[in-house]
């Protein structure tokens, strides 16, 4: 299921053009996931006092047109079925309907105590799952 958040671009996220960060839009993205995990049970705090972690294991970002100081945006976040260990998340950024970033990252969730991989169906995500993005570039990069 998708979840969306509205935000206005801060001035501080952008270059001395104006332009948003690469590093700001992911940050937008992740934290309009922060907020989807804050709404649906378990919060990521309950998965950290359970002891377990989410580790980034891979991101692949596409950016279509630059974000400028104050624009507004609508950041559509969602969970993608994954296999295994695997953990998969996509996300968009529009500006008005026009499609500005794409984002797919994969995720492990790990026991801190045993270190041991937390497997799909293991946890109960109570926010479910939607289609996976299709970027315009390769997964992997030799």
């Amino acid at each position: 299921m998708k979840f969306t958040e509205y935000y206005t671009v801060n001035s501080h996220d952008t270059d001395f053009n104006g332009v948003v960060r690469p590093s700001a839009v992911l940050r937008y993205m992740q934290e309009t996931a922060n907020r989807q995990f804050s709404s649906y049970h378990p919060t990521l705090y309950e998965l950290n006092d359970a002891g377990l972690s989410f580790v980034l294991s891979r991101a692949n970002m596409s950016v279509y047109a630059p974000l400028h100081n104050f624009d507004k945006i609508r950041v559509d976040t969602w969970a993608c079925e994954g296999r295994g260990a695997k953990f998969l998340r996509c996300s968009q950024i529009y500006r008005d309907d026009c499609l500005i970033s794409e984002l797919i990252t994969t995720w492990a969730l790990i026991s801190r105590e045993t270190h041991r991989f937390i497997r799909q169906g293991e946890i109960d995500f109570q926010f479910g799952t939607d289609e996976m993005l299709s970027l315009d570039m390769p997964a992997r990069l030799n």
